[in-house]
């Protein structure tokens, strides 16, 4: 069966632009458990969602503390909801 809740636990904040667009990629949090979340802040997110960082943002990430946080790709949600469980990041 589907596991409605793959995503469950999973606070994403996305940055840039993303295929599937940031639309989609909410909708995909929504209907898997997840939580999407506007600003970030390394207390409040599990995962940045990114195509690509620029180095001067990652560095920012780094010096927040960001060392609990993943930085994962828009096809590893696709990937993931496909597979219908987390995959490896």
């Amino acid at each position: 069966g589907i596991n409605a809740t793959i995503f469950s636990g999973l606070r994403v904040y996305v940055t840039g632009y993303t295929d599937p667009p940031l639309p989609v990629i909410k909708e995909l949090l929504g209907r898997r458990g997840g939580h999407f979340v506007q600003y970030f802040s390394v207390r409040n997110v599990t995962h940045i969602v990114a195509s690509n960082i620029p180095y001067a943002k990652f560095k920012q990430f780094k010096k927040s503390g960001m060392d609990t946080v993943r930085i994962v790709s828009p096809q590893w949600l696709v990937d993931s909801d496909k597979a219908n469980r987390l995959l490896p990041w």
